[in-house]
């Protein structure tokens, strides 16, 4: 009869080894995913600059094709810039970015996050003008619900200037 007893606890005994040699195991919902060193990988992708036309980061030549793998990303902010070292700085640069699930096929990405810096609040914008200045605008892409392969950036001269449009991704 005592043997009876010791199969039970035996099992009961070895589940209670297999969990708690089990670190990354979770029920329910995993809240956290850390990479193995617990930090955060992040990317940075210069698109174009200096240009002083209208411009398409995919037609420039480029080994990568001119546009930001950002597969898998958690976050994507965008640096939309103008300036005026060479050329008059009178114009407008109109700045938007475009998404691909495969690197082909292009789709306008009209949900980039505008927070001015008067306000708390947030738009969700398709485009950025800088109109005769000197300046950047940081915006994000709102990603909570969707996932691309890459973007490209896309700006829009008006008169004259320099652009340059610079993307940076977090990778959890």
């Amino acid at each position: 009869m005592k043997k009876i007893y010791l199969i039970p606890l035996s099992i009961l005994l070895l589940t209670g080894v297999f969990w708690a040699t089990q670190p990354y195991l979770a029920l329910g919902a995993l809240s956290n995913r850390l990479g193995l060193a617990g930090k955060s990988e992040v990317q940075t992708y210069t698109f174009f600059t200096a240009t002083t036309t209208t411009a398409t980061s995919t037609t420039v030549i480029a080994p990568d094709q001119g546009f930001f793998k950002i597969a898998g990303a958690d976050k994507v902010t965008m640096y939309f810039s103008r300036g005026g070292l060479v050329q008059p700085n009178t114009g407008i640069s109109t700045f938007s970015v475009e998404v691909t699930p495969d690197g082909t096929n292009w789709y306008p990405w009209n949900q980039l996050i505008d927070n001015t810096a008067t306000s708390s609040d947030q738009w969700m914008v398709a485009s950025k003008a800088i109109e005769a200045a000197t300046s950047t605008s940081i915006m994000g892409m709102n990603l909570q619900n969707m996932s691309f392969y890459g973007v490209r950036c896309i700006v829009n001269e008006t008169t004259d200037g320099e652009h340059t449009c610079v993307g940076q991704a977090e990778f959890k």
